[in-house]
């Protein structure tokens, strides 16, 4: 058999897509293939016959990033992980050394282009991850289905950890205290927790504090006997605690809930009874209570407004939902649901662009996933257009943009343009007025409705009385 000569050990080496560099005992470069040429970025003629500390001198490597020095050193296998071109490249490189006689005769060392390998294991981990986050939302949507609670949709690691801590605190029978603006969905998860409860089978009733007159609070919380005052029923009329029994009631609103009756909202925590307007008897009541406020209630108590004892018994748990804009990831999947939903409802099939998309994104949202809803439906109702764009977006954004200065006012949902409406005709008029019983005679309703406004929407107050 005929010996093999130098040309064709090189055409070989060349024919491996791995780089191949050989050196001997002392250092000095025997061969190198083609792909190890082009890993480096030299041509064979500038490394071949040359000693690599020469060459780590002369600044073509790094002394520790050549691997046959540390095997000539050590006389074992040696491994290192080195940038390949421009930095881009990550290569795994491996000596291995031939000894004779116990001496280092030779060094060949093997290197592999794993960019792609690693880029591609950095990809799966991250995929992994992925699938897991919607394999868990996937779960809970179909849960959710179940329930009837198919609008909670979210992207973002700040609405995952909300809807955690309420899956944590539902099954738990204890007072929770949902906070955070308006329009945020507050009421979304009271009834989330409401429906993963033990109690998902019993009455979940709403109680928003605003709507109820001052003067009828305690009548329609706790219910009444009959000749208990004028015009009250002659059966008498039970409360909404006993309407709730077994159940849920979900207290909206609770920071400008008057504070002759947070005393009463107390004892009910406490000793689990109410008594009936105009009754003498206890009766005893197994609720649970959710509450919800976009008022600070510390600063409400700081003001005298809310007792602090109440609030302790209801911050058990407190749950913060965070507003819109802090949490952008959702504004897109909720915008999606929510075009999908009113193209169904109203046997349309509008597309928002891309542009359209980027104006939903960017925007601030004060109103949040409620002001998010209304647009949506807004575009789908008026849009004569199969696809809207970001111009045409930013006009009906524009339309919400409520101000004392003669801009349009629209808004499909009332409660949401009354809201503010108040609070800009509130704020707009108190400049005028030094005290807060001028005020609200100029607006024509009583001191304490006045007072609670100005606490609900957040106004600084700065009337003497």
């Amino acid at each position: 058999m005929r010996g093999i000569n130098y040309k064709e050990i090189s055409d070989i080496l060349n024919c491996i897509s791995d780089g191949i560099f050989i050196t001997d005992g002392d250092g000095n470069i025997l061969l190198l293939n083609k792909a190890s040429a082009d890993l480096c970025e030299y041509e064979e003629e500038q490394l071949i016959g040359r000693n690599v500390e020469d060459l780590i001198k002369e600044g073509y490597f790094e002394e520790n990033e050549v691997v046959s020095l540390k095997c000539i050193k050590s006389g074992k296998e040696e491994s290192l992980i080195q940038k390949g071109e421009n930095d881009e490249h990550e290569l795994t490189v491996t000596g291995i050394p031939f000894l004779k006689n116990g001496k280092v005769e030779m060094v060949v060392v093997t290197e592999r282009d794993v960019t792609n390998i690693n880029r591609l294991e950095r990809e799966l981990r991250k995929n992994k991850k992925l699938v897991e986050k919607y394999k868990t939302q996937l779960e809970r949507y179909k849960e959710n289905e179940k329930k009837n609670l198919k609008d909670i949709i979210f992207d973002s690691k700040e609405m995952e950890d909300t809807i955690t801590m309420a899956d944590r605190v539902a099954k738990k029978d204890i007072t929770v205290l949902i906070q955070g603006e308006s329009g945020t969905g507050k009421e979304v998860i009271a009834n989330y927790i409401h429906q993963s409860s033990d109690r998902r089978s019993k009455p979940f009733i709403k109680v928003n504090c605003d709507a109820i007159p001052e003067t009828l609070f305690e009548s329609e919380l706790f219910g009444y006997e009959k000749g208990a005052f004028t015009g009250a029923s002659e059966k008498g009329k039970p409360g909404l605690f006993e309407l709730a029994n077994e159940g849920t009631l979900f207290l909206d609103e609770i920071g400008i809930m008057p504070l002759s009756l947070q005393g009463k909202i107390l004892r009910v925590l406490q000793n689990r009874e109410i008594i009936r307007v105009g009754g003498k008897d206890y009766i005893p009541i197994n609720v649970r209570i959710i509450a919800a406020t976009n008022v600070n209630l510390k600063n409400a108590v700081k003001a005298g407004d809310f007792r602090l004892d109440l609030y302790y018994r209801l911050n058990v748990v407190p749950i913060v939902i965070p507003p819109l804009r802090n949490r952008k990831e959702d504004i897109i999947p909720l915008a999606r649901y929510f075009l999908q939903k009113y193209n169904e409802e109203f046997d349309s099939n509008l597309k928002i662009d891309k542009s359209g998309w980027d104006v939903l994104y960017k925007y601030q949202w004060p109103g949040n996933v409620r002001e998010l809803e209304n647009i949506i439906k807004r575009l789908v109702i008026i849009s004569d257009e199969h696809e809207v764009t970001g111009p045409q977006v930013a006009e009906q954004l524009d339309y919400f943009d409520v101000g004392m200065s003669g801009g349009l006012f629209f808004c499909n949902d009332l409660r949401t343009s009354v809201e503010e409406y108040e609070k800009n005709l509130i704020m707009s008029q108190m400049d005028y007025y030094k005290g807060s019983r001028e005020l609200a005679e100029a607006l024509g309703i009583d001191k304490s409705t006045l007072n609670r406004k100005i606490k609900k929407y957040g106004i600084k107050n700065a009337l003497i009385d």
